[in-house]
């Protein structure tokens, strides 16, 4: 006989070698010790996760005159037949190649047939989302009520393309992707029993690699070994997987964190010069990036703990000099960039499309790209990347050449300070005394302390600095909420404060409505007022006032840009 594929060889022929898949093994192996077998049952789940493994496994087991925990004892008749893969009572249908009415019918006119060796006859229909509707009608009397002798066991990648009619009549089993860490231990069992040297960092590429399929991970080793005999390196797997080295990735991610788009451009030139696959690149990228996050976010999470403490400490040191808002950005550039790249003719060209704008988000004028680099700003100002100008001691001015100020500049929720020049209320009543007869003096005089002190009632453009405020009150004390409201828009009307939800973002009406209570106690927090908050579908009203704050803060962005 010729080669065998590792994932054939190495089939599971017990319940024990089944791995990743622990809650329906138990359910299985319940069911052949209590004898209560079903009539139907349907496997559905991901690519290589043990669906068709599990079956023929299963079909088996019910077969065997003396199974031992569940398991076949490949002493009796039955197992015999099915080590020889001769046995007449297990039948495996390929429904992508016999979809048809017709192969169906001939299942039906066979079913009556008593088993040959064991108790039941077993039909197998691989990739069942492939048959035809009208193969799927002549299934569903004999899938409901088959002679007692007959077990059917239908697989499927694609559980949706059934019809209810089919998986009411079924027991769903629902398989899940496979761990890398269960991948890397069954991979190492595997490749010792055929007396290959792989290092574990080579067995590890391809455990992730995998996307936790089993059967993917096998056929990789399977490649690896052909590439480079019975010892494979790491730098081999690396090779024939086409990935690139996690220093390499490391590197370019410290381009996208300070911003320099030449050194990420420089990169991505190599990366075509090596033949290195774009869209595989991206996706470790993405990965890279990912975990960046959960080290800013969430140090203690078990993902990190299983990497090396090298590759953790810089990790740690990436997401101490990267910004929140900068990470969540070129995550979500990338994950869109990931749909993207699979169908675009040139997608090196993407690829740099998608880090230049990761870089300099002062191209852009979205409010999350006036987020990041406000937040940019903010980190270098923190690590004296940008230089403050020294205090030194300035000869008071004359009152003259103070610039007027307006109270309405002033936020709402700010005390209005007491003016150490003069006012323009102050100048127009001291004018008005001037021209008044001196025995009004002492009443206007009394009369210019309180216009002094009067605060305009707000207005709709000054409610746009009560909502900056309440963002820039709410980012350090709780991220989550305001990574869900920072493209929002906020207006105080009187004891009501109104959140206005642009149409693009209605999903995030809810959140507003949720959390009312916190912003209103985070509105107290600022003004001393109670507001009362609610959401409204729609943009704010708009005025001359907001458009030059606006200005005011682009201009601001442009200079340190």
């Amino acid at each position: 006989m010729g080669y065998v594929a590792l994932y054939r060889k190495f089939r599971p022929q017990q319940f024990d070698e089944l791995v990743g898949q622990e809650h329906i093994v138990r359910t299985l192996v319940n069911q052949l010790e209590s004898g209560r077998i079903a009539h139907a049952y349907l496997f559905a789940g991901p690519r290589g996760t043990g669906k068709t493994s599990t079956a023929k496994l299963f079909a088996r087991a019910i077969n065997c005159a003396n199974a031992i925990d569940g398991n076949p004892c490949g002493e009796c008749d039955a197992c015999k037949a099915n080590t020889a893969e001769d046995n007449m009572d297990i039948i495996e249908i390929d429904a992508a190649s016999n979809n048809g009415v017709d192969n169906i019918r001939d299942i039906r006119e066979k079913v009556v047939f008593a088993p040959a060796f064991g108790k039941y006859k077993v039909y197998i229909i691989d990739e069942a989302h492939m048959l035809s509707g009208g193969a799927f009608n002549a299934l569903l009397k004999t899938l409901e009520e088959p002679p007692k002798h007959v077990v059917f066991i239908l697989a499927t990648t694609e559980i949706h393309k059934l019809p209810a009619t089919i998986l009411s009549r079924c027991q769903r089993f629902d398989f899940k992707l496979i761990s890398a860490n269960v991948i890397f231990d069954r991979l190492k069992y595997v490749l010792a029993q055929v007396g290959a040297s792989f290092e574990d960092g080579a067995i590890e590429l391809i455990a992730k690699s995998a996307s936790g399929g089993m059967r993917d991970a096998l056929s990789l080793a399977d490649v690896c070994l052909s590439y480079c005999g019975e010892r494979v390196t790491r730098q081999d797997a690396m090779n024939v997987l086409g990935i690139s080295d996690r220093r390499a990735v490391s590197s370019f991610a410290d381009a996208l964190i300070s911003g320099d788009a030449a050194k990420a451009l420089e990169a991505c030139h190599e990366l075509e010069k090596e033949g290195k696959d774009i869209g595989v690149f991206a996706g470790e990228l993405m990965a890279h990036m990912r975990d960046i996050m959960l080290c800013k976010y969430s140090p203690n999470s078990e993902e990190l703990e299983n990497l090396p403490q090298e590759v953790l400490d810089k990790l740690s040191a990436q997401a101490k000099n990267a910004s929140g808002e900068h990470i969540l950005r070129g995550l979500e550039i990338l994950s869109r960039l990931e749909s993207e790249i699979k169908v675009h003719s040139r997608p090196e060209i993407q690829f740099e499309t998608a880090v230049v704008r990761i870089c300099s988000p002062n191209f852009e004028d979205d409010i999350e790209a006036l987020v990041d680099r406000i937040s940019v700003l903010e980190q270098k100002l923190a690590g004296g990347v940008i230089a403050t100008a020294k205090a030194e001691p300035k000869a008071e001015k004359p009152k003259e050449e103070v610039p007027k100020a307006r109270l309405s500049d002033l936020p709402p929720w700010e005390d209005v300070p007491a003016p150490d020049f003069e006012t323009d209320a102050q100048k127009q009543n001291r004018v008005e005394e001037r021209s008044a007869p001196a025995r009004e003096e002492k009443p206007a005089a009394r009369e210019t302390k309180p216009v002094a002190r009067e605060q305009k009632p707000a207005q709709a453009g000054a409610s746009s600095g009560l909502w900056q405020g309440l963002l820039a009150k709410i980012r350090p004390n709780d991220p989550p909420l305001y990574m869900m409201i920072r493209g929002l828009d906020g207006l105080e009307e009187g004891s009501k404060f109104v959140v206005y939800v642009p149409d693009a973002l209605q999903n995030k009406e809810a959140i507003v409505t949720k959390n009312a209570g916190t912003l209103s106690n985070y509105l107290k927090e600022l003004t001393g007022k109670e507001y009362t908050v609610s959401a409204v579908r729609g943009t704010k009203p708009k005025n001359q006032e907001q458009n030059e704050d606006n200005e005011k803060l682009k201009a601001a962005l442009d200079l340190f840009s």
